[in-house]
């Protein structure tokens, strides 16, 4: 099967994808194909994202006609990066074709062809992660993960920071850019909470409210004594 590709969601997805070779199958980009549009699916096990870039309005979405992991080295190859960044190869530089043949990956862009093999694997049931509510309850995240999704935010030409709906122990949402039809996931940190007390080195601190009241106080009893 055939389809257009926009190869930002391509590229995009790709940054949320694992580089551990023991998950070989989470080494790449999930595309499934639907009559609406593509989604693309990527995650380490820590992260996920999800991407649709919708072709058809209107169409379904619940039916995959086709699907393939595509590995990473194809979402870097050179057709994404010349065709990504290079504004004048093509008056629509953004736009390629994407086709799945069997086990066969094809990705043409900006007069360029490329084929691999798509990874010979099964895909984790992704949707099985994404939570139907959030509690709110504050959690705690690794700094790079998050910076990640704002780098996904950067490829649609959004500078705006990601937001996230806490959600305590289990998966959080992360909130992408209104650009995209998207989302992604992040798990909390596990042992991540510190106590903190304030350090002497970086005093003289004020002092608190109830200090200052309790030597008011002090202040106050000892000039009742002293009548």
């Amino acid at each position: 099967m055939e389809t257009k590709l926009n190869i930002k969601y391509l590229v995009a997805a790709a940054i949320c994808a694992s580089r551990e070779n023991t998950r070989y199958y989470l080494n790449g980009v999930l595309v499934e194909m639907t009559a609406a549009g593509n989604r693309f699916i990527a995650t380490d096990g820590r992260r996920l994202v999800v991407l649709f870039d919708e072709d058809n309005p209107g169409e379904n979405t619940t039916k995959v006609l086709a699907s393939a992991i595509i590995p990473l080295k194809a979402c870097a190859h050179k057709i994404q990066r010349e065709t990504l960044f290079n504004r004048k190869s093509t008056p629509k530089p953004n736009e390629g074709r994407l086709s799945i043949d069997g086990s066969l990956v094809r990705i043409t862009a900006n007069g360029m062809t490329y084929e691999v093999p798509a990874i010979d694997g099964t895909y984790p049931e992704w949707r099985k992660i994404v939570p139907d509510t959030t509690s709110g309850e504050a959690s705690t995240y690794n700094g790079k993960l998050l910076s990640d999704f704002q780098r996904i935010n950067a490829i649609f030409g959004d500078k705006q920071v990601c937001s996230v709906s806490h959600n305590g122990d289990g998966a959080s949402i992360v909130h992408l850019t209104y650009f995209v039809k998207g989302f992604g996931i992040i798990m909390p940190m596990k042992n991540a909470q510190r106590e903190w007390a304030l350090p002497e080195w970086a005093g003289p601190w004020p002092k608190s409210g109830k200090e200052v009241a309790a030597k008011h106080d002090e202040r106050a009893q000892a000039e009742e004594t002293s009548k």
